[in-house]
């Protein structure tokens, strides 16, 4: 799961943890198209087994 001090800046960019490849740009980017549609939404559950995101749309038109 992802730590506790960290579950608050989880969606900043570049974020990543130490063992973690990559640039830290995933969930930065998920969060920034969820923004850009009016009434999307992110969230997620973390715990020691692992963690579960969630995600929101609104269908279009609606």
């Amino acid at each position: 799961g992802i730590a506790p001090e960290m579950q608050k800046s989880i969606f900043k960019k570049h974020l990543k943890t130490s063992r973690e490849k990559g640039i830290g740009l995933g969930l930065y980017i998920v969060k920034a198209v969820i923004d850009a549609h009016p009434g999307g939404k992110i969230w997620f559950d973390s715990s020691e087994k692992g963690t579960t995101f969630y995600v929101y749309l609104r269908a279009a038109g609606k």
